[in-house]
């Protein structure tokens, strides 16, 4: 009895460890794996390779700054994120140049950045904030009015084609947070975390958000310094990696605090210039 208990017991654990095993495999199976760069990836990233660093255009903007003490700008942390992903995925060392959207296409055809990260969006929905108890209460009650939107906004196209809103773009979401409480704009349009965090700020007790949310437009390519389509099949292929594997995710909630604290810092004082 005892040995036909032992080897039930043995069967079991080996049923178990057989379990286990099997729902590793599933899992390991289903984790998103990254796109391998090997020889010969397409003639931009090469050129980035040969160089051993990879130049990519960001969006920069000087972060709020007491009155009469302008800082200098740096890259939009979204931007550096997804630059700095591209170039580990590379084994590349990262340049982040900052580039003012009227200058990014003459970088890419200067040859100074190997492609422009600037303005590149996730498909997170939007929401609106805008004044409690004012004439917008719904989102089409914007028609013909102004939303505050950030430079590189996949929310833009969006709010123009469907609601008849006017965009008006800042450098950054800090930007435009900061215009629309100084009464700019009707609405402040962002990534649903970043309203949702903003509102629960006291100096936002006076917005409210719309209800219901606006969906991104569909992501583009990122643009490269040359019609080069295996380097934009790797480029492309890793960005959905980075999105399925949660890297994209991650740098959407540091975005989302770094824009918490630096409105918050208008509220000490700071300004943004």
């Amino acid at each position: 009895m005892r040995e036909l208990l032992r080897r039930r017991n043995a069967f079991a654990v080996a049923g178990v460890a057989t379990g286990l095993a099997a729902a590793a495999m599933a899992v390991a199976s289903l984790s998103p794996v990254p796109p391998v760069a090997g020889d010969g990836v397409g003639p931009v990233l090469d050129a980035a390779r040969t160089r051993g660093v990879l130049r990519v255009g960001v969006r920069a903007y000087p972060r709020p700054s007491p009155p009469g003490h302008p800082l200098p700008p740096e890259p939009d942390s979204f931007d550096a994120d997804l630059a700095t992903m591209l170039g580990e995925r590379l084994g590349l060392r990262v340049e982040l140049v900052g580039l003012a959207p009227d200058v990014r296409e003459t970088a890419l055809r200067d040859g100074r950045v190997d492609l422009l990260a600037a303005g590149a969006s996730t498909e997170a929905p939007a929401r609106a904030a805008v004044m409690r108890g004012g004439p917008v209460s719904r989102w089409e009650d914007l028609r013909g009015r102004v939303a505050c939107v950030a430079d590189g906004s996949p929310y833009a196209e969006v709010l123009s084609g469907r609601f008849g809103v006017s965009p008006r773009t800042y450098p950054s979401a800090v930007h435009a947070a900061y215009g629309f409480m100084a009464g700019e704009c009707a609405a402040l349009v962002e990534d649903g975390e970043v309203i949702e965090r903003l509102l629960g700020q006291e100096a936002w007790r006076f917005y409210s958000p719309l209800a219901g949310t606006l969906p991104a437009a569909s992501a583009v390519p990122l643009p490269l310094a040359t019609g080069d389509a295996p380097s934009s099949r790797f480029v492309e292929a890793t960005r959905r990696w980075w999105r399925a594997s949660g890297g994209e995710a991650q740098a959407r909630l540091r975005r989302t605090g770094g824009i918490n604290f630096e409105v918050a810092l208008l509220e000490d004082g700071n300004i943004c210039h």
